[in-house]
């Protein structure tokens, strides 16, 4: 099985939007019963609202890793949320903004600083998908840290985000590029 992992920032463009390159790129690794994972730091309404016409994304990681969805279940895998005291803690009387899912604060941001619950991902990933053939997209160094498969599919836009230096790995910029290629 192969595995696509994109950060959702990616698939946009200034607008907002998803290329109708970009969706016939997804909609083809579909066909070829690939997976589609994203990583993001939006609402879950946000993305509930790109996936809604045509349910494009298979899981969903938010905020890190502390909420991760299957939305072709729309049941969460993960939730590792704030409580109302941890909350308070950790603001320290500073404005807040809250990312929240069913009520529940997944991620804070106090002034520019992020706050997330630690959380094993990759426990999680493996037991998602079980299998080593896996194409991993990403384009910031949290998607790397989040998923750390055992697999030499590795499509990278840094070079030094290269997880391992013996894996295979192309350098691409542009995310049709990349799907072009799988």
């Amino acid at each position: 099985m192969k595995v696509v992992v994109c950060n959702f920032e990616n698939l946009i463009d200034e607008e907002g939007a998803i290329s109708t390159k970009t969706m016939l790129l997804i909609d083809k690794l579909r066909r070829k019963k690939c997976k589609f994972i994203i990583t993001t730091n939006r609402f879950y309404e946000e993305i509930l609202e790109y996936n809604k016409s045509y349910p494009f994304i298979d899981y969903a990681f938010f905020y890190n890793g502390s909420l991760v969805i299957d939305l072709n279940k729309n049941k969460a895998l993960v939730k590792k949320y704030f409580t109302t005291k941890e909350i308070k803690d950790i603001s320290n009387g500073k404005d807040v903004e809250k990312y929240c899912y069913l009520d529940k604060v997944y991620q804070i941001k106090v002034k520019n600083k992020l706050y997330t619950k630690n959380n094993n991902i990759k426990e999680v990933f493996e037991k998602i998908i079980k299998s080593d053939n896996i194409t991993i997209i990403g384009y910031q160094d949290s998607d790397y840290a989040l998923f750390s498969p055992k697999s030499n599919n590795y499509i990278l836009t840094k070079k030094k985000d290269i997880p391992n230096k013996d894996v295979d790995y192309i350098l691409e910029e542009d995310i049709n590029n990349i799907l072009e290629k799988l």
